[in-house]
C-alpha cells in the first residue's frame, strides 16, 4: 500500500479532458443534477518536509532581521533625529525665553511630524519585537522536534 504523500497518491484521480471532450461532456449534462455533471477530483496532502539544521544555523536565522517593519523603524529613528534639533530650538524660544518667539506654521509642521515619526517608531518597534519573539518560540520548536 502506498504512503501518504507518495507521488502518485499526489496526482489528481482525474484528468481533465480535452477540448472536443469536455464539449461533449458539457452536452452531456445538461438537465442532470449538480452530482451527476461535475466529477469532483481530491488529491491528498503529504507530511510536511523534515528539515535538518543545526544549533548554529538556527542562531545565524534568528539574527536576521530582513523585515519591512525595521526598514520603517530605522527611517522613522532618522527622521526624528534629524528633526530633534529643529524642535528643540522651535520650543526653546517659545517657552523659554524672555522675548517669546511665536510658533509658526512651519515650525508646527516640524513638530507634528517629529510626533509622527516618533509614534511610527515605536509601532514598528513593538511589531518587530513581537516578531522576534515568534521567532524565538519557532526556534525552540524546532530544538524540541526529533531528529529526521
Amino acid at each position: 500500500m502506498a504512503e501518504i504523500g507518495d507521488a502518485k497518491d499526489d496526482d489528481p484521480v482525474e484528468t481533465v479532458p480535452p477540448s472536443d471532450q469536455r464539449k461533449n461532456r458539457d452536452e452531456e449534462s445538461r438537465g442532470k443534477t449538480r452530482r451527476e455533471r461535475a466529477p469532483v477530483t481530491r488529491t491528498r496532502q503529504g507530511p510536511p518536509e523534515i528539515h535538518e539544521i543545526y544549533e548554529h544555523q538556527l542562531r545565524d536565522l534568528l539574527k536576521l532581521r530582513r523585515d519591512r517593519f525595521s526598514d520603517a523603524f530605522a527611517i522613522s529613528v532618522g527622521a526624528a533625529v534629524a528633526l530633534i534639533p529643529s524642535c528643540v530650538e522651535t520650543l526653546d524660544g517659545y517657552f523659554w525665553t524672555t522675548p517669546q518667539i511665536p510658533i509658526t506654521p512651519i515650525h508646527l509642521a516640524e513638530l507634528v511630524t517629529l510626533g509622527a515619526t516618533c509614534a511610527v517608531a515605536v509601532v514598528c518597534w513593538i511589531i518587530s519585537d513581537r516578531r522576534s519573539t515568534r521567532a524565538e518560540e519557532i526556534a525552540s520548536q524546532v530544538r524540541g522536534q526529533p531528529a529526521a
